[in-house]
């Protein structure tokens, strides 16, 4: 392929970083904060509390889309400095272990919709987006199989309708993520930031809840916060969700140009205006971040332009849908994979766990 023009014009944008991006992005969270604080510190009018929680929310679906310029270090492009503010951006504002997610992402990128070796998409008992996890698959990132049993068959079965659910309360399962990651790691300097790190969040967190005045506004605050934050799951799953998955390394499954055209098929973006980048986040750019992970996000709209026109010039498919359209396709294939589940009768249910 002739590709070197294009991809040198899109390294070249590699680590072109615009400082005043993110000192703007800075000034507009540290707004949000205050009023954060404002609603729930000095304020008894419940429906300004309902709305803090709304605007916690919205501060940790943004501090999660810098914390994932900051994992990929595209913003510093120094890994020490960008690690140490991931800790402040991760652990300390979000209580999710930057570590643990830089850990599992990385693993993401490099064997992007692998039933076997992507924990993005190994989601049992809860969710299957293929029936090739009815044969209980050894997750070679958790080191454990995923068992296709009783439980996960009747999850998955009523996937479509609990989806949404279930990103809702996503969240709590990466507390406990964290926990766990944090725990297996070796005493050490690295270890004691994180451990720091989401001590202080949890220190600012509950004296910042104990402010709310009853039981009832507590509730209201955590689950509002904690249920519209899945709002963020729901972006990162549209992009691959309902693209190609298959078995083992993509070297293997994608003999030619395996990255590029592995990751063109396992990926695709959300179409947006760019007065919406902001709700994005750059996640709307997964093609394009995928193929070039430490390119900034705010030069990842012009680098769909160029890869748009590289795919054309090669004949590669290049797939992009609405927010919605991309909504109703992970219902269709999660519905699609929850009657296979229902229509498995217990001879044909002998015969997988006999071949599992």
């Amino acid at each position: 392929m002739e590709t070197n023009s294009s991809c040198k014009d899109i390294f070249f944008l590699h680590f072109v970083t615009t400082d005043w991006f993110y000192v703007g992005h800075g000034i507009n969270l540290s707004v949000i904060f205050a009023l954060l604080i404002y609603g729930v510190m000095f304020s008894n009018n419940v429906y300004l509390q309902v709305a803090s929680s709304i605007t916690m929310a919205v501060f940790w679906q943004q501090m999660a889309f810098i914390g994932h310029d900051i994992g990929h270090t595209a913003v510093t492009h120094d890994l020490k400095t960008d690690s140490l503010i991931g800790i402040f951006v991760g652990n300390m504002t979000t209580g999710i272990s930057i570590g643990w997610w830089k850990k599992s992402h990385n693993a993401h990128h490099i064997v992007t919709n692998s039933v076997e070796f992507d924990p993005d998409i190994q989601h049992l008992p809860v969710l299957a987006i293929t029936d090739k996890f009815f044969q209980s698959v050894r997750s070679m990132y958790h080191e454990k199989i995923l068992y296709f049993d009783g439980l996960a068959k009747f999850f998955v079965s009523y996937q479509h309708w609990l989806y949404y659910l279930i990103m809702g309360l996503a969240r709590y399962n990466l507390y406990v993520q964290s926990f766990l990651l944090v725990s297996s790691l070796p005493r050490g300097q690295k270890k004691y930031f994180e451990i720091f790190g989401l001590v202080f969040f949890w220190t600012w967190y509950i004296y910042l809840c104990s402010f709310l005045p009853s039981w009832t506004s507590l509730f209201i605050f955590v689950f509002v916060a904690h249920f519209l934050a899945g709002i963020l799951h729901i972006q990162i799953t549209l992009s691959h969700f309902s693209m190609e998955t298959y078995h083992g390394h993509p070297l293997d499954a994608f003999k030619s140009n395996g990255f590029l055209l592995s990751q063109l098929a396992t990926t695709m973006d959300i179409e947006c205006y760019p007065w919406l980048d902001f709700v994005h986040g750059g996640l709307q750019f997964q093609i394009e971040h995928h193929l070039f992970p430490r390119l900034p996000r705010h030069r990842l709209r012009e680098a769909k332009v160029k890869i748009q026109e590289l795919c054309k010039k090669h004949n590669i498919t290049y797939r992009s849908k609405t927010f919605l359209e991309a909504n109703l396709e992970i219902i269709q294939i999660l519905k699609e994979t929850a009657e296979k589940a229902q229509c498995i009768s217990p001879i044909i249910w002998e015969g997988i766990h006999a071949i599992g």
